[in-house]
Order: structure tokens, then C-alpha cells, then sequence
């Protein structure tokens, strides 16, 4: 994990400032750090008005490569 960590450019802080804002506000309710089809990722799950969202963020330049309502 802290290698995992360690390659990310876009801090834990700034992926769920990120998910947040593209989400139009609400809360996070799960982040996790990964790696997908080689890319290092954050994949966020945002809560907002009654909807939830998952919001896959490019770790290393911090932009949203998908966004899909749950």
C-alpha cells in the first residue's frame, strides 16, 4: 500500500475534493487506491442529495476518467 501511496501525485485530500465538486457537493462515503487497467486510481463513492456516485479519479493527474450514478 505505501508504494501505492508513494506513486499517487493527487493526494487522498485532493481525489475527494475532486469527487465532491463533480458530484455537485455531498459526502464521501468510501475511498479506495488502486491499481485498473495499469492506471493508479481512486475510486470514490459520493453521496449527494439522496444519490450516490461512483467516481473513478486519475491518481497521478487528478482527472475523472468516469463518473456513473449507482
Amino acid at each position: 500500500m505505501t508504494e501505492l501511496i508513494n506513486s499517487a501525485k493527487v493526494s487522498f485530500e485532493k481525489a475527494m475534493e475532486i469527487a465532491v465538486s463533480r458530484a455537485g457537493g455531498g459526502a464521501v462515503e468510501e475511498i479506495e487506491l488502486e491499481y485498473e487497467n495499469d492506471l493508479l486510481i481512486y475510486d470514490v463513492i459520493i453521496k449527494s442529495n439522496n444519490r450516490r456516485y461512483e467516481i473513478t479519479i486519475d491518481a497521478v493527474t487528478g482527472a475523472v476518467i468516469e463518473m456513473e450514478r449507482l
